[in-house]
């Protein structure tokens, strides 16, 4: 039994599982939470797209459950009659439902959304019992109430944290080794076509020392006494047309321990860090990252605001966020950041590496396994940009794929499938 996004393919079957579901309900003294018309078509259709955030439970090539989940702000969330039991970054479930000739089902998927993130919120109807009951086995604490529906529809909301507890605080020299060692994990199937090892944990270290680093700016993640994640800025800058430099930040890298990744743990440390940002009076932040990811937490591609790098406007994973309203509304130019990012020999990286535990080198998987699996015009469209592996192609938006010559949903649903098979996050 596993759990995976669900596809086009898998709409006949979820639909029968959502129809059963109300059915259930019915029978179940429940009518009106979701009634003859939800989840609608169009949810179900929107979940299942390749930018949507539907999952389904399989077992023999049988779908067993339907869901949605998502680490994200849910709206109905904002205001709550009672108390959530934490403010830390949470996953969502919404619209599940399993197979009513099953057991285990629910359980097994509520179990796999808390392991994702750590800390799960859901809400239900007051006359869901069977899910009253499942949520209260599982030990989910009931909060309080919500409503949906334009606030006319009553939910009991209901959270539980996983065991995971989450302490950000500054760094300190005594956390520099284990800092650069969790750096090192994190991007070690990561790096740029001209390397052959990864040499974030190195642009750690001299970052430390940098000129333009914020030391009031570089925290780390403790989960239960472990040092799990960390974040660190520098002062860049934007020099518009007349000459005028406009101060910025820059963070990165942003790592977070392999094991601990998708609980939330990087949008914790966002979120502090750019709070501290706010206080020390910064405006706004510019970084390369991931251009599918970093929008979910606010980032927009720096031309969208008129920012672009000195060799022109830069792709969609040079991001710009704004710390507070307007910060980047009368900032235009060519953005500038700190020489140490661009100043790390493959030499130095080895000699550098030498300080940690010996580790297998990994290679990353050539292009041409994913070329294989496409339609010959969108394959030759993707062999002529700079990505020569699987790894790569975090590099580029959807957006940016989506746009080439010969890609069509189709096509992206193989991309992100092919990558998906090995391991990579890709996509909206």
């Amino acid at each position: 039994m596993h759990i995976r996004r669900s596809t086009p393919a898998d709409l006949p079957a979820i639909h029968a599982i959502y129809a059963d579901a109300r059915a259930f309900m019915r029978e179940c003294g429940n009518p009106t939470q979701w009634r003859d018309d939800y989840p609608p078509a169009e949810y179900i259709t929107r979940d299942c797209a390749p930018q949507g955030h539907g999952y389904v439970c399989e077992e023999n090539g049988q779908i067993l459950a339907a869901f949605y989940y998502l680490i994200e702000e849910e709206p109905t969330y904002a205001y709550i009659n009672g108390a959530w039991q934490n403010d830390a970054p949470y996953g969502v479930v919404h619209r599940i439902a399993v197979r009513r000739d099953t057991k285990g089902i629910g359980t097994y998927c509520l179990q796999w959304a808390l392991a994702q993130c750590g800390n799960l919120r859901i809400d239900t109807h007051r006359d869901n019992a069977p899910m009253l009951a499942l949520l209260r086995k599982l030990g989910f604490a009931h909060c309080g109430t919500i409503w949906v529906r334009d606030g006319k529809d009553a939910r009991a909301a209901f959270q539980k944290e996983g065991k995971m507890h989450l302490h950000i605080r500054p760094e300190t020299p005594a956390d520099h080794y284990a800092v650069e060692a969790l750096t090192r994990e994190a991007f070690w199937e990561f790096w740029e076509p001209n390397q052959t090892i990864c040499n974030e944990h190195l642009l750690v270290h001299r970052l430390r020392v940098a000129a333009a680093l914020v030391p009031e700016l570089n925290f780390v993640a403790e989960a239960d006494g472990e040092i799990v994640g960390h974040i660190i800025y520098t002062r860049s800058s934007v020099t518009d047309d007349a000459g005028q430099v406009h101060e910025t930040l820059t963070f990165g890298p942003l790592s977070v321990l392999p094991g601990y990744q998708n609980r939330g743990i990087g949008r914790a440390l966002m979120r502090h860090s750019f709070e501290a940002a706010k206080q020390l009076g910064h405006k706004a932040v510019l970084i390369f990252g991931n251009p599918d990811f970093y929008p979910r937490v606010g980032f927009r591609p720096a031309k969208e605001f008129g920012i672009a790098l000195f060799d022109g406007p830069g792709p969609d994973s040079f991001m710009a966020y704004p710390l507070c309203d307007g910060a980047l509304n009368d900032i235009r130019g060519r953005h500038s950041y700190d020489p140490v990012y661009t100043q790390l020999t493959e030499e130095d990286t080895c000699a550098f590496d030498q300080r940690f535990p010996p580790k297998a080198p990994f290679m990353p998987t050539p292009i041409r396994i994913l070329l294989e699996q496409l339609e010959s015009e969108a394959a030759a469209a993707l062999a002529g940009i700079d990505c020569p592996s699987l790894q790569m192609m975090t590099a580029y938006s959807e957006r940016e794929i989506a746009a080439l010559p010969g890609m069509n949903g189709q096509a992206i649903e193989i991309i992100r499938a092919v990558l998906r098979g090995y391991g990579v996050r890709w996509g909206l």
